[in-house]
C-alpha cells in the first residue's frame, strides 16, 4: 500500500515513518523535513495562543524510522512572545534532534506598510527528475513521494534553482497546520541547490532554521534555494521560499561537506 503520510502514530504514542519519509544518505534513517514537522507539531500544539514564526533545529545523530518520540517544554510565556524547546528521541531514548521555536502574537491593524512583494515564480511541467538528489541506497524514499514542477530558473542538475514541491501530511488523518506544511521543502534546500552528486561529496545539513513572516495558504510551495560549499568541508544552504502569492520566508542550512572515500 503506497504511504498517505510521512508518519504512523502508533498506540504508545510514539511516531514510525513510513518509506516517504526516508532519506538520501541511509535506507535506515529520515529525512529531516518530515522530522522538523513532528517537531513543528509539538511545539504549536504547546503553545496555542501565539503563532510560530522561527524555528531552529540541531540534528545530534542519524534518526531512524521507528519509535520515535517528541517532548516539547515553555522556556517562556510573555505578552507578545514566547519561547519553547523540543527534543526528539529514538525508540532507546537517545537524543537525535533539539529544537529551540519563537512565537508571536497575532494583531489586526490597519495599513501597516510593506515592501511590495516579490512575485512568485512561474511553474512550468518541464521534467524535474534530477532536482533532488540521487540516493546512497536502491529503496524508495523522499523523492519518490513528492510532487514537483519546473522553473524558468532550473538549469540542470547543479546549482542554485528553483523549484516548485508538494508533499504528504505529517499523518494520514490530521491537516498540517501552514508551518508544518513548509518543513519538509524547508529542509530541501541543500538537495535542490546542490554542486556535486550524492555519490561525489555528502552534504548533510547539521542544522536548520525556518523564519516566516506569514504562514503559507497554498498546498505547492517553491523553494529559491543557493548553497554556497568551501574546501574548509564547511557550507551554507539558503532558501526563500514562496507559496502561490509570494515568498513567505526563509530556510538556512549548515553543512557538513565531505567528498566520497574520505
Amino acid at each position: 500500500m503506497e504511504p498517505t503520510a510521512f508518519f504512523e502514530l502508533t498506540d504508545t504514542g510514539q511516531f514510525n515513518a513510513t518509506e516517504a519519509s526516508r532519506g538520501p544518505w541511509s535506507e535506515a534513517h529520515c529525512h529531516a523535513g518530515p522530522v522538523s514537522g513532528l517537531m513543528v507539531r509539538a511545539l504549536e500544539q504547546l503553545v496555542t495562543d501565539k503563532t510560530l514564526t522561527r524555528i531552529t533545529l540541531e540534528f545530534m545523530r542519524p534518526v531512524p524510522m521507528l519509535g520515535l518520540s517528541v517532548e516539547a517544554k515553555l522556556e517562556s510565556a510573555r505578552r507578545t512572545v514566547s519561547t519553547a524547546s523540543a527534543q526528539l528521541f529514538d525508540a532507546d531514548q537517545k537524543l537525535c534532534a533539539v529544537a529551540r521555536s519563537l512565537h508571536i502574537v497575532e494583531s489586526d491593524y490597519q495599513d501597516i506598510p510593506t515592501l511590495t512583494p516579490t512575485a512568485a515564480p512561474s511553474a512550468n511541467d518541464a521534467s524535474v527528475d534530477d532536482v533532488l538528489p540521487e540516493t546512497r541506497h536502491s529503496l524508495r524514499s523522499f523523492r519518490d513521494f513528492v510532487e514537483l514542477k519546473s522553473t524558468e530558473a532550473v538549469r540542470g542538475a547543479f546549482g542554485a534553482k528553483t523549484i516548485w514541491m508538494k508533499t504528504l501530511p505529517l499523518l494520514a488523518n490530521e491537516t498540517p497546520s501552514p508551518f508544518q506544511s513548509l518543513c519538509a521543502i524547508a529542509d530541501c534546500g541543500n538537495g535542490i541547490s546542490r554542486n556535486a552528486a550524492t555519490h561525489q561529496v555528502g552534504f548533510v545539513n547539521a542544522d536548520l532554521t525556518i523564519n516566516i513572516h506569514r504562514p503559507p495558504c497554498s498546498e505547492w510551495l517553491a523553494s529559491e534555494a543557493k548553497s554556497h560549499w568551501h574546501n574548509s568541508g564547511i557550507g551554507l544552504s539558503e532558501a526563500v521560499i514562496y507559496d502561490q502569492q509570494g515568498p513567505v520566508g526563509v530556510a538556512l542550512q549548515s553543512l557538513v561537506l565531505k567528498p566520497a572515500g574520505q
